[in-house]
């Protein structure tokens, strides 16, 4: 394989690491895909190595005439998309089959990279909704509680569409989300239905935010040995759990100071 070849494999395994890193895909999946691709080089090393938040991939062999081939990428951004993880996969099978070559799959790749998610914005509202809607029966709640937990979930999936379009930060629309489906149901409670189980309402609308796949990617990370993978997801995981705490607190805080 010449060199410029070697070049652009490496520029490949980086593009899949990356998709797939974005995507939450686990680390030692990333880089066994990685790997795959790298190991086509027949170089002496070839290597890749994902820490969540950075790749680096490194091929090298001593008929290398101008020395070894080495590229780092910096991922800035996660999103749970189970789709594009199994998309790179299948490309880079396909690929490492040789059913294609390296500038087809590098293309397709991109169109991967860069085309629209499964599920767009308004169909993850609407999904929102529905899992706060179902998660108050899961959690025996009754009809009033189903009620005002159809009402909690559409502003939930509301404040979801407009922290997606205004970008406010992560951190900040989750401590507003949790503040709000937190502050609701115990003014329902205090002006309509006495009864109703104030509680339960807001555990099922927390449940569509709470941080569930960084968490297990994150267990599943230490369990292959993957410390520093594994400990990054763990904290973005517990940060993402930290701020919907955050804006509960506020929303009680918020109740005490007016109402008591």
């Amino acid at each position: 394989m010449g060199q410029q070849q070697v070049k652009k494999l490496l520029e490949l395994a980086l593009l899949a690491g990356q998709i797939m890193c974005e995507s939450q895909a686990e680390s030692y999946r990333v880089e066994d895909t990685m790997n795959k691709i790298l190991s086509l080089s027949q170089a002496a090393f070839a290597v890749g190595c994902s820490f969540s938040t950075n790749l680096l991939a490194i091929i090298d062999d001593p008929k290398f005439e101008s020395g070894a081939y080495m590229g780092v990428k910096r991922i800035t951004s996660h999103s749970n998309n189970l789709n594009k993880i199994g998309q790179v996969t299948r490309i880079t099978d396909y690929f490492v089959q040789g059913q294609l070559d390296i500038d087809q799959t590098y293309t397709l790749l991109l169109d991967i990279r860069s085309g629209r998610n499964l599920y767009n914005p308004n169909r993850a509202a609407l999904g929102i909704w529905g899992m706060t809607f179902c998660f108050t029966f899961l959690f025996d709640g009754g009809p009033f509680e189903g009620l005002t937990a159809a009402i909690n979930g559409l502003v939930l999936a509301l404040l979801f569409l407009a922290g997606n379009r205004f970008n406010f930060g992560t951190f900040f629309t989750n401590v507003i989300q949790a503040s709000v489906v937190t502050l609701l149901p115990h003014l329902f409670q205090m002006y309509l239905w006495p009864d109703l189980a104030s509680g339960t309402v807001v555990i099922a609308s927390l449940m569509p935010l709470v941080p569930g796949t960084p968490f297990t990617t994150a267990v599943r990370d230490l369990f292959h040995e993957d410390f520093i993978a594994g400990s990054s997801r763990l904290v973005e995981a517990l940060l993402t759990a930290g701020s919907l705490a955050l804006g509960s607190i506020i929303a009680f805080l918020i109740l005490e100071g007016v109402f008591i």
